[in-house]
């Protein structure tokens, strides 16, 4: 009885090691390659809350030149964040979709808008729903993503959110 608990017990051990170091993943390589970074503007001023932590705990090094960034930081994927990177390095060039009678339209609204007040729309968190990209200048691939919602908009939760945000990234980097 002793020996079969013991056993048990072994493979149990065992068990549990196994699931701790397949849980232990180290960071892509990409991941860790990513030396310098740019944030794109975010709503409620998030990416003002992660550079700041960025900074603050030595992760990467933060840019106000998109040229040098080796990532961006964003609140959004796909055809905006496409786009908002053609503006921001003139060589890419933005993908060409075909347009829709309702998309021709906002398109319409949006110009008519930036012309009235002189300002391009941003994109607010809201629309994100919570979601932080960090995505390869190069490969345009999603190297690490990060979720977290703000209880509310103060500048002390979104400073919290930030951090746990910038903590998390940490953890996932393997501690750098």
């Amino acid at each position: 009885m002793m020996v079969s608990m013991i056993r048990l017990f072994a493979l149990s051990s065992l068990t549990c090691l196994s699931v701790l170091a397949a849980d232990a993943k180290p960071a892509p390589v990409e991941l860790s390659q990513v030396q310098t970074v740019y944030l794109l503007p975010m709503g409620n001023g998030m990416d003002q809350f992660i550079a700041h932590q960025l900074t603050r705990q030595g992760i990467f090094k933060v840019t106000t030149d998109p040229a040098r960034a080796d990532a961006f930081f964003s609140d959004v994927v796909g055809l905006g964040f496409e786009n908002r990177l053609a503006e921001l390095l003139p060589k890419v060039e933005a993908p060409v979709e075909e347009a829709s009678k309702d998309d021709k339209d906002k398109k319409d609204k949006d110009d008519k808008y930036e012309e009235d007040t002189g300002a391009a729309r941003v994109q607010t968190f809201a629309r994100s729903k919570g979601n932080i990209f960090l995505i390869d200048v190069k490969s345009r691939r999603v190297l690490w993503t990060g979720f977290d919602i703000p209880k509310n908009t103060r500048s002390e939760e979104l400073y919290k959110m930030g951090e746990r945000l910038v903590n998390q990234l940490r953890k996932d980097l393997g501690g750098k």
